[in-house]
């Protein structure tokens, strides 16, 4: 399922539905976001609502140092959102090793700041992955 396939009554569903969320972030991470290296942050509320402003970053370095990876992920965590939607893109496939230690570090420093982490993708022009929470666990 893409965006284009998102059901009618969409902006009124949880994010709490993997595939759901992986649609929504393919609608908002756009081709020409996803060639900056975006990062897309989606806050929610506790019960996994999205709330209409999605914060995206552009031109990140996925290589950058755990601290700064670290850092730029707990000042998102820092919003006041109860939840949230995390997607990083790239204009090619991020290695999966990469796209774990994210997730870990997003897992970790959103809890640190008591925020629950609904979903976790990683985006390149072709494709959304979702990944699991057990991704997350295995990289740790």
């Amino acid at each position: 399922m893409t965006f284009e396939d998102l059901p009618k009554n969409w902006t009124a569903l949880p994010l709490t539905d993997p595939a759901l969320a992986a649609d929504v972030v393919d609608l908002l991470l756009s081709c020409a976001d996803r060639a900056l290296s975006s990062l897309l942050f989606l806050p929610c509320s506790a019960e996994g609502f999205g709330y209409p402003r999605p914060v995206i970053i552009g031109g990140m370095d996925w290589h950058c140092a755990a601290v700064e990876r670290d850092r730029t992920l707990r000042s998102l965590g820092q919003s006041g959102a109860a939840s949230a939607v995390l997607a990083i893109s790239a204009p090619r496939r991020l290695p999966l090793g990469l796209v774990r230690s994210w997730h870990t570090a997003a897992h970790d420093e959103l809890a640190a700041e008591g925020m629950r982490l609904l979903g976790f993708c990683s985006a390149d022009p072709d494709t959304v992955r979702i990944h699991s929470p057990a991704d997350a666990r295995r990289a740790a």
